[in-house]
C-alpha cells in the first residue's frame, strides 16, 4: 500500500526527476479515459506522463481505485493497452517491443500501475519505496464518489415583444435589411488548394485516423494541448495505431486503433465520435514495410472510402497523402518516387469518389524530394516517422488546406 502521506502527483515528479527528462508530458484525468478508458468515476486519485519517442513513447501510469470493482476495470483497461502495444510493436519497433514484453499492470491493495520504459525497474524500484506491506487483514478505505450536485438552472429571460408598427405606443424603427452574404464557391473535390487557415474549432467534428505517423501528430497535438496551446486542433479526435494499414481497414484485419480503450473498426469509429470530417492517413506501412503492390494498395484506399460513404454519408473525407522518407532509406523498400505515384493515385481515388485530398509530401519535403533531415525522428530502418518540428510543419499544412 502507499504512504498516506504521500501523493500519486508528487511520486510522477520523483519519477520524472530521476529520468532526467525534459520532455515529459503530464497526462490530466481525462487522457486517462481518452488514451486508456480509465473513467474518471473509478479513480480515487491518478498520476500519469509520457516521454515521447521515435514512433511510440514511453508511458507511466499510476492510479488509486475507488472500490474494488473500480480496481479491476482499470486493471483491464490497462492490460488491454500493453497487449495492443506489444501487437503493434512486434512488426517493426524491435526496441519498443523489447521493452513491453518486460512490462506487466500491477496491483497492490487498492492501486494499480503500468510502467512501459527502458527504465521500468528504476522506477518501480521507487515507486515500491513508497509502499508499506501489505496486511491481508487490512481492509482498504476506498474513496467513495462526491455526489454530483445537479446544476442550477439559470432564469429564463422574459421574452420581449417588439412593438409593431401602427399599434398602441410608439412605433418601433425598421432596422435596413442587410443584403445577404454571397456565398461561397465550393471547392472542387480532388486536391485541396491551399487557403487561409482555419481556425481551432474547425476541428471540433473531425477525426484523424491513422498510422504510427498520425501517432506523431497525435502526440504533438497531445503535447500542445496540455502545454501552450489548449485549443490546438480544437476538440478533433485522433484513432490511431503502429502499423495500421490502409488493407486492415478495408478488410477488418490486424490490430486496430482504440477509442476510450475500446477497439472499432475505423467505420465505427466515425459513427462513435459523430464526426462530420474524416481525415485518413495511412499507406507507408502497406507501400513500404509489407510491399504491397501499389495497385492492390489503392484497390484497399477505394474500398475504405466507398465504406465510410455508404455507412456516414454526412462525412466529408480528406485522404492525406503519403509523406516522404528520409534520403539515407531510399532504395529500402522503395523510394520516394514510389510513395508520389502512390500519392496520385490516392488522389485520383479522391476526385472520382466525390471527396477531398491533401498533398502532405510537399511540405515536408526537401529539395531533393526526400524527407527533410529536421523533420526525421529515426536513425533505423524506416525513415517516415517525424520529429516535433516535422509535425509542426504538418499541421500548418493541415491548417491550410481545407475544404470550407
Amino acid at each position: 500500500m502507499i504512504a498516506t502521506d504521500v501523493s500519486l502527483p508528487d511520486i510522477r515528479e520523483e519519477m520524472i526527476d530521476a529520468l532526467g527528462e525534459s520532455d515529459v508530458v503530464r497526462l490530466t484525468d481525462d487522457y486517462l479515459y481518452l488514451l486508456y478508458g480509465i473513467e474518471t468515476e473509478d479513480l480515487a486519485e491518478a498520476a500519469a506522463f509520457m516521454l515521447p519517442r521515435d514512433i511510440f513513447q514511453e508511458e507511466i501510469i499510476l492510479t488509486k481505485a475507488r472500490d474494488e470493482a473500480a480496481l479491476a476495470r482499470i486493471r483491464e483497461m490497462l492490460g488491454e493497452h500493453l497487449d495492443a502495444i506489444r501487437d503493434q510493436s512486434r512488426d517493426y519497433d524491435p526496441a519498443t517491443y523489447a521493452i513491453v514484453q518486460k512490462s506487466s499492470v500491477k496491483t497492490d491493495g487498492q492501486y494499480a500501475w503500468l510502467l512501459i520504459s527502458a527504465r521500468q525497474e528504476e522506477l518501480d524500484k521507487l515507486f515500491s519505496s513508497h509502499r508499506k506491506a501489505y496486511v491481508p487483514e487490512e481492509t482498504p478505505v476506498y474513496a467513495t464518489a462526491a455526489p454530483t450536485q445537479a446544476p442550477t438552472a439559470a432564469p429564463t429571460p422574459e421574452e420581449t415583444v417588439a412593438p409593431t408598427p401602427g399599434s398602441t405606443g410608439a412605433e418601433a424603427t425598421e432596422e435596413p435589411t442587410e443584403a445577404p452574404a454571397p456565398e461561397a464557391t465550393p471547392v472542387p473535390f480532388g486536391l485541396v488548394p491551399e487557403s487561409e487557415p482555419v481556425e481551432d474549432a474547425w476541428w471540433d467534428d473531425a477525426i484523424i485516423i491513422g498510422n504510427s505517423v498520425a501517432k506523431n501528430l497525435e502526440n504533438y497535438v497531445t503535447k500542445q494541448r496540455l502545454g501552450d496551446d489548449p485549443d490546438c486542433m480544437g476538440k478533433a479526435v485522433f484513432f490511431t495505431a503502429g502499423s495500421y494499414t490502409y488493407k486492415n481497414a478495408a478488410l477488418h484485419t490486424g490490430n486496430p486503433p482504440k477509442l476510450q480503450g475500446r477497439t472499432h473498426t475505423l467505420e465505427d469509429a466515425i459513427a462513435v465520435t459523430g464526426a462530420k470530417k474524416a481525415f485518413i492517413s495511412m499507406g507507408q506501412g502497406d507501400m513500404v514495410f509489407f510491399q504491397r503492390p501499389m495497385e492492390e494498395v489503392l484497390g484497399y484506399v477505394d474500398t475504405v472510402v466507398q465504406s465510410v460513404q455508404a455507412n456516414t454519408p454526412e462525412v466529408t473525407i480528406y485522404l492525406l497523402g503519403v509523406t516522404p522518407r528520409a534520403a539515407q532509406f531510399e532504395g529500402q523498400f522503395g523510394d520516394n518516387a514510389m510513395l508520389r505515384e502512390f500519392n496520385e493515385g490516392v488522389c485520383r481515388i479522391a476526385e472520382e469518389r466525390g471527396c477531398y485530398y491533401i498533398d502532405c509530401y510537399e511540405a515536408l519535403a526537401d529539395d531533393a524530394g526526400c524527407l527533410s533531415e529536421e523533420y526525421c525522428a529515426e536513425t533505423y530502418d524506416g525513415g517516415i516517422h517525424l520529429t516535433d518540428a516535422g509535425c509542426a510543419v504538418w499541421l500548418d499544412c493541415l491548417y491550410r488546406h481545407t475544404a470550407g
